[in-house]
């Protein structure tokens, strides 16, 4: 099981964060459910305007 945190889903949305592809690619091979915490996919949404 892996818990995501606000930097990797950030990274993951923005396509002009340095870490988007990688963390992407972690994604798509991580076995589901993704799991994130209330408050981290929160403030997840923040920066992207949400």
């Amino acid at each position: 099981m892996i818990i995501w945190d606000t930097g990797a889903l950030v990274a993951a949305a923005d396509t002009d964060d340095q870490d988007h592809a990688r963390c992407v690619e972690l994604m798509r091979r991580t076995p589901r459910p993704l799991l994130v915490p209330y408050p981290d996919a929160h403030r997840g949404l923040l920066p992207l305007g949400a």
